[in-house]
């Protein structure tokens, strides 16, 4: 896992997502990906400052 790798995580950018006029499959992916990585980035920030 990233967090557990001693590095930093210092941003992140999340595009070329949009939902299809007939289909959200796209808008859920990218909600949840931005969704992990902010949790992703708030633990890695956490275990930086426990140090």
């Amino acid at each position: 896992m990233l967090a557990l790798s001693n590095k930093k995580i210092i941003g992140f950018d999340l595009c070329e997502v949009a939902p299809a006029s007939d289909n959200e499959w796209d808008a859920n992916v990218g909600a949840r990906l931005l969704y992990k990585l902010c949790i992703y980035s708030q633990y890695n920030s956490k275990r930086q400052l426990d140090r």
